[in-house]
């Protein structure tokens, strides 16, 4: 009944339960029962590292186990905005198989304040403590704890500093007799080096350590994802460099050898200073040169066979996609080939690799098109194979790697027809190692999604994934040495980087780099092709009763998924890095009202009565999440069997779904499934959306072997659909107008996308309405397309990359 003590729980059940990561405990329920509140946390079965250190100091190596895991957590607490603020040996629990688990949210702080909320920081908390109290731990606090200063992520840095120094050295970086002398160490104080308690203490840790507990929160680590990074880099903990006394065994040897090392330490140092001396002059920053200048995005890059020459494909203003050659005495590039080419790879002979009349498609960041090999001195494109996204010669230049769709799944194929892999997310950047005997790769685990490993295939061989999912990885080469694989990428609010990868998964950083980056070709000597982009996503409305569209992007990549019935209601998800690696759903009003944070996940629909939104998480198989628009609990929904899980809407009555899935290795087709979960029941024979279902629900308008048709779904999952006449391929299902009579559907168009109404008897087309973006420089109308049955409003999405090509001197 104590109103502070509720407070501080349910501020720690909202935190923990905001939080969805290995190494931290889930929260599984909130709620209260006659009166007394209640969260349901998942049972851990192990001891408290306080437990753990009772029997004194870590081996380095588990220690540094533990650390990593720690920081893991950490970073994924503070990409949600989330400060714990009271990280100590007791709020560290370890599991029975090594697994570290961080406890007790109690006093984590939101870095953005609810509106209306305090912006002051105070040095005592009025609530959660008694008064005069500091927030926090004695002896593991800040320095801008103690003083009572604002607080962020770095304050739990130094927390975590202060806690792998114990685990190293058994005892407390920051212990005196009275809580004032301790405050005064933590302010003004260093502890003891940690080989004053082992000898044998790792440097590269205690150079960690160091770096933690700075007193400054500027000299530390900026992020908990930079100290994972250099905790997951320690693959072997040397012993410390400083000399450790000799036991005194045999005092004539050493009398004997002292004079010799007396003489020769000097030649050593100064022979280590010449080394190090000229490894620093031949290891300058890497440069970068400016290779384009003009407006617009580039699709790929790839070196000619001199080292010199570039080839790259870009759109530039309003042109379309094209192929340019640019040599380093000229300024200008050269445009080749005909219009909507994009170069996939250039063979050591000189010969190219084309995809011919580039369309984008349902894989994110990729165009497919007519694969084509043409020689760099000129003459016509030979066509090849259809649909192939992204290709690599061989290094002898005799066959070439090609990804491309089948079915429903992704392929890389070598030679083409030849399945090596096959995904129900999608394949990118495949790229032949310098000998030929592997390809690498990414794979990413969703089609629309960038997130992927790093994944090598030997040849014959097995796929071998090399790095752990990062949040965004767009580009990939080999090394000129061929012993790594390097790669352009980024996690949640992390800065991008290159980084390079052995064969045995040894990760290393090359450079960081602000903004985006993607990592094209690399040549033989070292030097890199490199893409700068800048990309945004804007969602678009007319709502009702206006004649303008208004922008209502909340940061920089807002998809719109579903526009409500009326045209009042927008529900779009934002994957932007702020909002965590499994992005955010949303809400938002049309009228331009703050926007409403549902939960995590892709975004999927709204249920008839706006009070559900629906939205699936960005990995393979985890079914969708039910999200309330008000009060209430989300609910997860998986259904039995499903392995792929696609769009879905709400059937009428708001009780069941009917969605796009696979099962096995069937073919997709939309099944209906209760809210419940279970068993779901196939609603049509294969077929695949985009789709649109009729107010009624009896009708849905879908893709049947790659046309347009209307299924009934009275009919049964066996019933032959009924193709609609004076459609193509070409055209995609939108919407039912509000007589059900036609059928709103988008067709791709060069200044834009035209929406066409299509009476579904008679086939007759209308053209309702073309959009297209103001400034087509980098623009492109996006698949995000919702209009309302009466016509009056609409959505869509525009995505705009702006790009500019660099060659880069120096990356080792």
């Amino acid at each position: 009944s104590d109103p502070d003590r509720l407070k501080r729980f349910e501020q720690e059940a909202r935190a923990a339960g905001a939080l969805n990561h290995p190494n931290i405990m889930a929260i599984h329920d909130i709620g209260s029962h006659e009166g007394a509140p209640y969260v349901v946390s998942e049972l851990l079965e192990g001891e408290t590292l306080r437990a753990r250190l009772a029997s004194g100091a870590l081996q380095p190596r588990k220690a540094a186990d533990y650390a990593s895991q720690i920081a893991r957590g950490l970073a994924a607490a503070h990409e949600k905005g989330i400060v714990h603020r009271d990280l100590k040996p007791e709020n560290i629990f370890v599991t029975r198989d090594g697994r570290v688990k961080i406890l007790d949210f109690g006093l984590a702080k939101l870095t953005q304040p609810e509106s209306g909320a305090p912006v002051t920081e105070l040095p005592t908390a009025a609530t959660g403590t008694e008064p005069g109290i500091v927030l926090g731990t004695l002896g593991y606090m800040s320095p801008e704890q103690v003083r009572g200063q604002s607080v962020d992520t770095r304050s739990d840095i130094f927390s975590f500093g202060a806690v792998l120094y114990e685990m190293l050295s058994g005892r407390r970086a920051f212990t005196e007799h009275t809580a004032a002398d301790t405050m005064i160490a933590i302010l003004t104080k260093e502890p003891p080096d940690l080989a004053t308690f082992d000898p044998a203490a790792p440097p590269a840790l205690e150079r960690i350590v160091r770096h933690c507990l700075e007193k400054s929160p500027d000299e530390r680590y900026q992020s908990a994802r930079d100290l994972a990074f250099d905790l997951e880099s320690l693959s072997t903990l040397s012993a410390p460099s400083a000399a450790v006394a000799a036991p005194a065994a045999a005092p004539k040897r050493t009398r004997r050898v002292a004079p010799l090392l007396a003489m020769l330490l000097p030649l050593v140092a100064l022979a280590a200073g010449l080394l190090l001396g000229r490894s620093l002059g031949k290891s300058p920053p890497p440069a970068y040169h400016e290779v384009t200048y003009k407006h617009g995005s580039i699709q790929s890059a790839r070196f000619a066979p001199d080292g010199q020459t570039i080839l790259y494909s870009a759109a530039w203003g309003s042109d379309p996609l094209q192929v340019f050659l640019k040599r380093p005495e000229s300024p200008d590039a050269v445009p080749l080939g005909p219009p909507g080419a994009d170069v996939l790879a250039v063979s050591r002979s000189g010969e190219m690799a084309l995809a011919l009349d580039c369309k984008s498609g349902a894989r994110l960041g990729v165009c497919s098109g007519t694969l084509a090999r043409a020689p760099l001195t000129g003459g016509s494109p030979r066509e090849v194979l259809e649909h192939v996204q992204q290709a690599d010669w061989s290094p002898d230049g005799s066959a070439l790697a090609i990804v491309r769709d089948f079915e429903r799944k992704s392929r890389l194929e070598f030679p083409p027809g030849k399945v090596l892999y096959e995904t129900l997310g999608h394949v990118s950047y495949p790229r032949f190692s310098p000998v030929g005997d592997a390809i690498a790769f990414l794979d990413h685990p969703l089609p629309q999604d960038d997130r992927a490993y790093v994944a090598v295939m030997a040849l014959p061989g097995k796929r071998k994934v090399l790095t752990s999912l990062f949040g965004s990885v767009q580009g990939l080469a080999w090394s000129p040495s061929g012993k790594e694989i390097w790669f352009s990428a980024s996690g949640a609010g992390s800065a991008h980087a290159i980084y390079g990868v052995t064969l045995s998964g040894k990760r290393r950083l090359i450079a960081r780099v602000p903004g985006g980056i993607r990592l094209l070709d690399v040549f033989r000597d070292g030097q890199a092709l490199v893409s700068r982009d800048t990309a945004q996503t804007n969602a678009i409305v007319l709502a009702p009763g206006e004649t303008r569209e208004r922008d209502l992007t909340w940061l920089e990549w807002s998809a719109p998924r579903f526009l409500s019935r009326d045209g009042k209601t927008l529900l779009f998800d934002e994957e932007a890095a702020p909002v965590g690696v499994n992005y955010a759903t949303c809400l938002r009003r049309t009228d331009g009202s703050p926007v409403v944070r549902l939960g995590e996940g892709v975004a999927v629909t709204l249920s008839p009565d706006g009070k559900w939104a629906l939205s699936r998480l960005p990995t393979a198989g985890r079914g969708y999440t039910l999200l309330p628009t008000g009060a209430g609990e989300p609910r997860q929904i998986v259904y039995q069997g499903i392995e792929d899980y696609r769009g879905a809407v709400f059937l009428p009555g708001g009780k069941e779904i009917l969605f796009v899935g696979g099962r096995g290795q069937e073919p997709i087709r939309f099944f209906r499934g209760s809210l419940e979960g279970g068993t779901p029941s196939p609603a049509t024979p294969p077929a695949i959306g985009p789709f649109a279902l009729s107010a009624d629900g009896r009708r849905l308008a879908a893709y049947s072997e790659g046309v347009p048709a209307i299924f009934s779904l009275d009919a049964g999952p066996d019933a032959p659909p009924r193709p609609i006449p004076g459609t193509t391929a070409a055209d995609v299902p939108r919407q039912w107008s509000e007589d059900e009579h036609s059928i709103f559907f988008s067709r791709a168009a060069d200044n834009g996308v035209q929406i066409f109404k299509v009476e579904v008897e008679s086939g007759k087309r209308t053209l309702w309405k073309t959009l297209a973006p103001s400034d087509p420089s980098g623009a492109s109308i996006n698949p995000f397309i919702h209009i309302t049955p009466d016509g009056k409003s609409y959505a869509y999405g525009v995505t705009r990359t702006l790009s500019q090509l660099y060659l880069v001197d120096g990356l080792k």
